[in-house]
C-alpha cells in the first residue's frame, strides 16, 4: 500500500483571528469540538499564528496588537509621506507653468521684435500665395457648371441604358418561356436557339453598355464632389490668408520713419507685451520658493517613514513573521475573510474535508488524525465504506475511519490487514486458525476448498 500521509491537527489561525477565535460569539465546532472558523470578519488576515490553548490566544492577540501599533504608525507615516509627496508634486507643476510661462513671454518679447523686422516681407509673400490661390478657386469655379452638365448628360444615358437593359432581359426571359415543346420539328428547335443566343448578346452588350454608363456616372460625381471641396478649401484658404494678410499690415504699422511705430504683435504694443514678461518673472519667484518649502516637507515625511518602516520591520522579524509591505498598508481597507484551522472542516455541501494550510488547500489520498486513517478524494471529500487504492480495496467505517481485522458487511465476513488492505484468494491464520477468502474477500463456509474443509465460522477443520 502506498506510503500514507501524516498531517499535523495543530489549529493554524490568522493574526488577529487568534483573537477572535478566542473571544467569539458565534463559532462553528467540528468532528472533535474543536472551533472550526469564527463567524467574526477580521479587518485583515496576513499572517499565521499557531495557538492550542487559551493563553497561546491571549499571547498571539498581543502580538498582533503590538505588530498593529506598528502597522498604523507606519500607515500614517505612509499617508502623511503619499500627501507630502503629492504637494511636492503640485508646487513642481505650478512651477513648471510659471517657467513656461515666463518663457513664452520673453519668446513673445523676441518674436514682437523679430515679426516686426520680417511683417513686411511676410505680407508679401503672402500676397503672392493668395493671388495663386485666388486664379485657381477661378479655375474651378468656371469648370464647375462645365462637369455638373456632363454628370446630367451622363445620368440620362445611363437611363436609357437602364430601360434597355430591363427591356434586353425581359426579351431573353420572353424568348425563354417560348421555347419549342418536346418532339417540335429540328428546324423549329434550330431556328429558336439561333434567336435566344443573338437574345443573349444583346443582353450581355446591354450589361456591358450599362456598366460603362455607371462608371462614367460615378466618376463624374466624385469629380463634381472634387471640385465642391477644391472651391470650398479655395475660399476657406482666401479668407484664411487675407485675415493673416491684414494681421500683418497691423504689425508692419506705419512703415513711415518720421512718425511713432505704431506696430502690434498680438494685439498689443511691444512695450505692452515686456510689461507681461516682468510679471511672469515675479511668479516664477514666488513658483520657486514653494517648490523648495515643499521638498523640505517631503523630506521631512520621507525621514518619519523610513522609521516607521525599520520599526515594523524589526517587530515583525522579532516575531517571526513575514512582512509583505503591500499587504500592511492595505488592511486599512478591511477584507471580508474568515478564520480557518488546520485539519477537518466540513464544506457548505456538508462533505468532510481535511485542510493543510491556512490557505484553504485541501489534502488527497491517506491522512491520519488521532490515530485512525482516513481517505480522502482527488475533490478533498472524506469517503466512506467500501473503497479502492490502486487495485486494493479498503473499508472506510460511517465516520470515515479505516477499518481493520474482521468485518461483517451485508452478512459476509471479510478481514482487513493492519494495513486495512482487503485479503482475497488466499488462505491466512488468524488466533491460531486458518481461514479461507475467495476472489472477492468474502470467507469461505461450510465448503472444501483445495481440498480442505471449512465449517461454518469459516475454520479449517
Amino acid at each position: 500500500m502506498k506510503k500514507k500521509l501524516l498531517l499535523s491537527s495543530v489549529a493554524a489561525l490568522t493574526l488577529f483571528a487568534a483573537y477572535n477565535v478566542a473571544n467569539a460569539d458565534d463559532v462553528t465546532y467540528g468532528k472533535y469540538g474543536e472551533p472550526l472558523y469564527s463567524e467574526k470578519k477580521l479587518p485583515d488576515a496576513y499572517s499565521i499564528e499557531k495557538a492550542e490553548t487559551p493563553a497561546d490566544l491571549a499571547k498571539a492577540a498581543e502580538k498582533y496588537k503590538a505588530r498593529q501599533e506598528k502597522a498604523v504608525a507606519l500607515r500614517k507615516a505612509n499617508t502623511k509621506l503619499t500627501s507630502a509627496k503629492e504637494e511636492e508634486a503640485n508646487a513642481r507643476t505650478v512651477f513648471e507653468k510659471a517657467q513656461k510661462a515666463y518663457d513664452d513671454a520673453v519668446q513673445k518679447v523676441t518674436d514682437a521684435v523679430n515679426t516686426q523686422y520680417d511683417a513686411s516681407v511676410q505680407k508679401d509673400k503672402l500676397t503672392a500665395v493668395l493671388t495663386t490661390v485666388e486664379a485657381r478657386l477661378a479655375h474651378d469655379e468656371a469648370a464647375l457648371p462645365n462637369n455638373e452638365q456632363a454628370l446630367k448628360e451622363a445620368k440620362a444615358q445611363q437611363d436609357v441604358l437602364a430601360k434597355a437593359l430591363d427591356k434586353a432581359e425581359a426579351d431573353v426571359t420572353a424568348h425563354r418561356d417560348a421555347k419549342p415543346v418536346a418532339g417540335a420539328p429540328l428546324d423549329t428547335l434550330k431556328e429558336y436557339e439561333l434567336e435566344h443566343i443573338n437574345l443573349e448578346r444583346v443582353l450581355e452588350k446591354a450589361k456591358d453598355a450599362k456598366v460603362l454608363a455607371d462608371k462614367a456616372v460615378e466618376k463624374l460625381v466624385k469629380d463634381v464632389k472634387d471640385l465642391k471641396e477644391s472651391i470650398e478649401n479655395g475660399k476657406d484658404r482666401k479668407a484664411s490668408l487675407t485675415k493673416a494678410i491684414e494681421q500683418l499690415a497691423v504689425v508692419v504699422g506705419s512703415e513711415d520713419e518720421n512718425q511713432p511705430n505704431t506696430g502690434k504683435v498680438r494685439g498689443v504694443l511691444v512695450s505692452e507685451l515686456q510689461k507681461e514678461s516682468d510679471l511672469r518673472y515675479y511668479e516664477l519667484g514666488q513658483a520657486s520658493a514653494q517648490r523648495i518649502f515643499s521638498t523640505s516637507l517631503r523630506k521631512a515625511a520621507q525621514e518619519e517613514y523610513d522609521e516607521a518602516l525599520k520599526a515594523a520591520q524589526d517587530l515583525y522579524k522579532e516575531q517571526g513573521v513575514e512582512f509583505v509591505l503591500a499587504d500592511v498598508l492595505a488592511v486599512e481597507k478591511p477584507t471580508e475573510t474568515y478564520v480557518t484551522k488546520f485539519g477537518w472542516n466540513q464544506d457548505k455541501a456538508g462533505n468532510w474535508v481535511y485542510l493543510k494550510d491556512s490557505e484553504g488547500t485541501k489534502a488527497t489520498g491517506w491522512v491520519n488524525d488521532n490515530g485512525s486513517w482516513y481517505y480522502l478524494g482527488q475533490d478533498g471529500v472524506m469517503k466512506k465504506w467500501w473503497v479502492q487504492v490502486e487495485g486494493t480495496w479498503y473499508y472506510l467505517n460511517g465516520s470515515g475511519a479505516m477499518q481493520t481485522g474482521w468485518l461483517q458487511d451485508d452478512g459476509t465476513w471479510y478481514y482487513l490487514e493492519a494495513s486495512g488492505a482487503m485479503k482475497a484468494n488466499q488462505w491466512f491464520e488468524v488466533g491460531g486458525k486458518w481461514y479461507h477468502v475467495d476472489a472477492t474477500g468474502a470467507l469461505s463456509v461450510n465448503t472444501t476448498v483445495d481440498g480442505y474443509n471449512v465449517n461454518e465460522n469459516g475454520e479449517w477443520v
